[in-house]
């Protein structure tokens, strides 16, 4: 069975990026041997500022975990708080503020190589404003970015298990869990296979 890496972002070693002024822990990527997408925890320091450059060649999503701020975006101001999330098309630029007492922390996911089409331009999504949906009978979630908000290539959501059923997955042996870490890889790289071939 090939190996699975569960990386926890708190054992992530900080990295300043210069370009952006932001402190970067990468969870998924190349470095963790997932090239499907990229993701990091970003942190802006209270009272600083920092830009998010996207390449020409990826589409990213940004969802705040803690603190509170505001994103510049096309012009316009939108304030950050937790449970926010943000649309970037290819080559888009937004400036974050930390107007908060605490760091701003924010999960950035980047999908490489998006879908074609005429990218959406960047916006902001509450995840209180988005309906709840039936994973299963005992699991929901709500969307964070998808094709009908811009996010071409992906589907970007918070899922929530109600507390016992979380019990029970906590209570998996460690080899049952791994199983089933595994088994989410391999139907994620089924699924992702002909998105790649598509574009080729």
């Amino acid at each position: 069975m090939p190996a699975v890496n569960v990386v926890h972002a708190a054992d992530v070693e900080p990295r300043r990026s210069p370009s952006s002024g932001l402190t970067v822990r990468s969870t998924l990527g190349n470095g963790t041997g997932f090239d499907a997408l990229q993701q990091a925890v970003l942190e802006c320091a209270p009272g600083e500022q920092a830009t998010v450059s996207v390449p020409g060649d990826v589409e990213e999503t940004l969802f705040v975990i803690h603190g509170e701020g505001e994103i510049e975006l096309r012009g316009q101001t939108h304030p950050l708080a937790p449970d926010v999330g943000v649309y970037l098309p290819p080559a888009a630029t937004a400036t974050l503020h930390n107007t908060g007492s605490e760091p701003l922390r924010l999960v950035a996911v980047r999908v490489p190589d998006p879908s074609p089409g005429p990218p959406t331009p960047a916006n902001v999504q509450r995840l209180e404003e988005q309906p709840v949906e039936q994973a299963t009978t005992e699991r929901e979630f709500r969307i964070v970015a998808d094709p009908r908000s811009g996010l071409r290539s992906a589907t970007h959501f918070v899922g929530y298990i109600p507390a016992e059923r979380a019990r029970l997955i906590l209570n998996l042996s460690r080899p049952g869990f791994y199983k089933l870490l595994e088994r989410a890889r391999r139907k994620l790289a089924r699924l992702l296979t002909p998105l790649q071939e598509s574009k080729r």
